[in-house]
C-alpha cells in the first residue's frame, strides 16, 4: 500500500511540474499577457458588467474574442525578447560602465578635493607656524630692545646721578668759597672802618703834635696802625705791607701839606680809593 501511494504521489508531482514548466515558459506567458491586453475590455465586461453571466457572455460572443493576434504577438515577443534582453543587458552594462566611470571620476575628484583640502590645511598650518615664529622673533626683538633701552636708561640715570652729585659738591665748594670771600670782604670792611678811625685819630694827633719831633710823631701816628695790622685776621703779609705803604704815603702827603687846608673828607676819600684800587 505504501508503494502504491508513493507511485501515485510521484505521478501527480510529475504532472504538476510539467504543467508548471509549460505554463511558465516565456511563450505561454507572452501569449496569455497579449491575450489579456488585446481583450481587456471584454474581460472587464464579463467580470464587472451588468446583467447575468449569460447576457454578458452573449454580448462578448457577439463582439468576438481575439485569439490569433495574441498568439502572433506572443510568438513575436518570444523571438524578439532574447535579443531585447541582450540589448537591455548591453545597455545595463553600458550604464554600469558609465556609472563606474562616473563613480571613479567622482572618487578621483573627491580624492583631489580631499588632497587639496589637506594641502590647504597643511599650508594653513605652515603659515600659522611661520606667523608664530615671526611673532615670537618680533617679541624677542622688542624684549631685547626694551632690555637694552632699560640698561641704557639706567646707565644714563647713573651718570646723571654722578653729575648731579658732582655738581652738588661743586656748588657746596663754591658756597664755601663764597662764604670765605664774604668773610674776607667783611674783614676788609672792618679793616677799612678801623683804618678810617685810625686816620681820624692820626689827623687829630697830627694837629695836636704839630711842633713835636718828626720821629716821635711818626711813631705816635703809626703805632695804632701797626696794632690794627697785628690784630687783623688777614694772613697775606704782602697785602698788609702794601696797605701800610699806602698809609705811609698818605701820612707823607699829610706832612707835605702842613700849611694847606686839608679837609677830612678829601683825606678819607683818597685813602679809601687807594686801598680799594689795590
Amino acid at each position: 500500500m505504501s508503494n502504491e501511494k508513493t507511485s501515485e504521489e510521484s505521478f501527480f508531482n510529475n504532472i504538476k511540474s510539467s504543467l508548471i514548466e509549460r505554463f511558465t515558459t516565456p511563450l505561454y506567458v507572452y501569449v496569455i499577457s497579449a491575450f489579456c491586453i488585446d481583450n481587456w475590455d471584454k474581460i472587464l465586461f464579463i467580470m464587472f458588467g451588468k446583467g447575468n453571466i449569460e447576457y454578458r457572455t452573449s454580448i462578448v460572443q457577439m463582439q468576438g474574442i481575439n485569439f490569433w493576434q495574441p498568439i502572433v504577438y506572443g510568438i513575436i515577443i518570444t523571438i524578439i525578447m532574447p535579443f531585447l534582453s541582450r540589448a537591455i543587458e548591453f545597455f545595463h552594462l553600458k550604464s554600469d560602465d558609465i556609472i563606474c566611470t562616473l563613480s571613479s571620476k567622482r572618487d578621483s575628484r573627491r580624492v583631489k578635493s580631499m588632497n587639496s583640502i589637506r594641502v590647504i590645511e597643511r599650508q594653513h598650518e605652515i603659515d600659522m607656524i611661520e606667523g608664530e615664529a615671526k611673532h615670537k622673533a618680533e617679541l624677542e626683538r622688542i624684549k631685547s630692545e626694551s632690555q637694552y633701552n632699560t640698561s641704557e636708561l639706567k646707565e644714563k640715570l647713573e651718570r646723571l646721578d654722578i653729575i648731579v652729585k658732582n655738581q652738588e659738591a661743586r656748588n657746596n665748594e663754591l658756597l664755601e668759597e663764597r662764604k670765605k670771600l664774604d668773610d674776607d670782604l667783611n674783614n676788609i670792611f672792618i679793616f677799612v672802618d678801623d683804618l678810617r678811625e685810625t686816620v681820624l685819630r692820626v689827623n687829630n694827633a697830627y694837629n695836636r703834635s704839630m711842633k713835636e719831633d718828626d720821629v716821635v710823631r711818626k711813631n705816635m701816628i703809626l703805632s695804632p696802625i701797626y696794632e690794627i695790622i697785628k690784630e687783623s685776621k688777614f694772613k697775606d703779609i704782602e697785602k698788609y705791607l702794601e696797605k701800610v705803604g699806602v698809609l705811609e704815603n698818605s701820612l707823607k702827603r699829610l706832612r707835605d701839606s702842613e700849611r694847606k687846608t686839608f679837609s677830612m673828607d678829601e683825606l678819607e676819600n683818597n685813602d679809601y680809593n687807594a686801598i680799594n684800587a689795590d
